[in-house]
């Protein structure tokens, strides 16, 4: 097998330029593009002509400067731009035939997703890879239920946009899906104002509709809804999302790890009841695992879990209150975590980084407590936090925001 990168489309056949900078013909195949990189076998080499292949060295030398020395230029040369919004914020650039040039992280929670081997696949093969990789992660899940695509293109009259619509109807409305898709149309001025603040399109999008800066869609899911100028695919309904989980769960394997609302499933299934996260870690080493602390029933459930497929490999029940006799002796030796940890507590507790409206400290000679109402999710959440320990003493959610 040989692996090389096509430089020359003709009738019948195509012009590869492989790894060792040699250029060979190649029987013209269905969804190749210029600059795509393709494995190839003997047999898929077009029968040899006396042709000339002189042309080609100025071609593949033009596209090596392209692809290699200037990569700014496929930027430039982009033939339309598709911005994914979950949190991370991911831009595709697109050529006419809405194949990814390359992928660009909007945001720091999108750099774990960058992954060469996307690069020259249909736009909407790539789109439905970050939904299913942010699924796989945790990111998208039961509560974060929401995906914004946004797109611009640079010829208005082309049929680009109809094939890219079409496009994103087949994947949503064929395929099930538990979470919402709203797709809307962008152009250059929002585009180069997107660039300048550093914003994915679709944000830059909703942020001059509302005319504020929005740190979270779900803040902002409501009044999309109701804008006209948005198409919304909706999730289906919930015994559809059900069987999906089911075998999301049933495909989970040592390259990927549940989400933390699976895991917690498992650990509330485990304990018999719905109890209280009161902390939370996970190990991302060689043995990935997911640790919880769980106040129910008056008891601290202690338990140790595969974070591939949440089985539990370890497991201890102490009373709550020993737990906190325990803690209390030592508070005193102890010397405040800082305002930084707490937050990162509070934001492992709600499963996410909200925007905190409220912030207190209470400090005397024998206690210490943080005070945080942060909103997230659409929802205000109240949380105090032991100043010595970090153990989160109380948590409380208001859904009326």
């Amino acid at each position: 097998m040989n692996k090389g990168k096509v430089i020359d489309i003709q009738k019948k056949y195509v012009v590869v330029m492989n790894d060792q900078m040699t250029y060979e013909k190649i029987k013209k195949k269905e969804g190749l593009s210029l600059g795509k990189e393709i494995y190839y076998f003997e047999e898929d080499l077009y029968k040899v002509s006396k042709q000339p292949v002189k042309k080609y060295f100025l071609v593949a030398a033009v596209l090596f400067m392209m692809l290699f020395i200037q990569p700014l230029l496929v930027a430039e040369e982009a033939y339309g731009y598709i911005s994914v919004d979950i949190n991370p914020s991911i831009e595709l650039q697109v050529n006419k035939d809405l194949d990814v040039l390359s992928i660009e992280a909007i945001n720091e929670d999108a750099k774990v997703y960058m992954k060469d081997e996307w690069i020259g696949k249909p736009a909407k093969e790539v789109i439905n890879l970050i939904i299913e990789e942010t699924r796989n992660k945790g990111v998208l899940n039961n509560e974060r239920d929401f995906v914004l695509v946004s797109y611009y293109f640079n010829d208005e009259d082309s049929t680009s946009e109809k094939v890219f619509v079409q496009s994103l109807d087949e994947l949503f409305n064929n395929k099930p899906h538990d979470y919402e898709v709203a797709v809307i149309k962008s152009d250059s001025e929002t585009y180069s104002e997107a660039k300048e603040a550093k914003e994915s399109l679709g944000k830059q999008v909703v942020n001059k509709k509302m005319n504020t800066k929005v740190e979270d869609l779900l803040a902002a899911r409501t009044s999309i809804e109701k804008d006209e100028d948005f198409k919304i695919y909706k999730r289906d309904s919930e015994d559809v999302s059900d069987d999906i989980d089911d075998e999301r769960e049933q495909k989970s394997t040592s390259k990927s790890v549940i989400g933390r609302k699976a895991a917690e499933g498992f650990a509330f299934d485990h304990i018999g009841g719905q109890g209280q996260v009161i902390d939370f870690s996970f190990e991302n080493d060689d043995e990935k695992k997911y640790e919880f602390e769980i106040l129910f029933n008056g008891k601290v459930y202690h338990i140790e879990m595969k974070a591939f497929n949440g089985e539990v490999i370890n497991y201890k029940i102490e009373d709550f209150d020993d737990l906190n006799d325990e803690k209390e002796n030592q508070e005193s030796s102890k010397k405040m975590i800082g305002r930084k940890a707490a937050e990162d507590k509070a934001f492992d507790v709600i499963g996410g980084q909200g925007k905190i409206i409220d912030f207190d400290v209470d400090k005397d000679d024998d206690k210490a407590e943080y005070s945080f109402e942060i909103i997230f999710d659409g929802k205000i959440h109240e949380i105090e936090i032991n100043g010595f320990t970090g153990e989160v003493m109380e948590y409380e959610v208001d859904d009326e925001w």
